[in-house]
């Protein structure tokens, strides 16, 4: 737990005194609930929120890219640290991160197939708020970049890319690619 401030001298003892007591109290909430987690199940009460409760086809293919991102991140990570060692490793490490997305395009794919078999399924982009689910139009019918995205609809780079990583996010993929996949657009993407 932290406070910050851009000015100095801006707490007081008082301000501190306060932080320190509240985090005191968390720390004892804490341990109590750690105690009693036996006897509360918030899960079992709310069993929406428990994120690593896989309900549906969707989610455990979401789960599995979320992992195959991951990979796809440590790989990257040793081909940095193998420039200076071996370009036989930087060129191993370089199939291995194709292998990974191109994967999960084929998860996208599985994605896409699964929500046309289910007609009657949830819309993709419910979850999406109206900009996010015009800007993951846009990736997936035209592939634009961040910067023509933010060209196209006069918001800043920065903006766009906020947008972006919530439509990754809400639609379970690590890959722009995936989002016409998810969206069941595949075949309407301009090359």
């Amino acid at each position: 737990m932290s406070i910050q401030s851009l000015e100095p001298d801006v707490y007081d003892d008082q301000v501190v005194r306060a932080l320190d007591w509240l985090a005191r109290a968390l720390m004892h909430s804490f341990a109590r609930d750690a105690a009693e987690r036996d006897q509360l199940d918030l899960y079992s009460i709310y069993p929406e929120l428990n994120s690593a409760d896989l309900r549906n086809e969707l989610d455990l293919i979401g789960e599995v890219n979320v992992r195959l991102d991951r990979l796809h991140n440590a790989i990257r990570a040793l081909a940095d640290k193998a420039t200076s060692q071996s370009p036989a490793m930087v060129e191993d490490t370089g199939r291995l991160q194709l292998l990974c997305e191109e994967l999960q395009i084929e998860i996208g794919d599985l994605v896409g197939r699964l929500q046309r078999k289910a007609p009657d399924g949830p819309d993709p982009k419910a979850g999406l708020t109206s900009r996010e689910a015009e800007i993951a139009e846009l990736i997936a019918r035209e592939g634009l970049s961040n910067a023509e995205l933010a060209d196209r609809l006069h918001i800043s780079q920065k903006t766009v890319k906020t947008h972006v990583g919530n439509v990754l996010r809400k639609l379970g993929v690590a890959q722009r690619s995936a989002i016409a996949w998810t969206l069941g657009m595949a075949d309407q993407q301009d090359d």
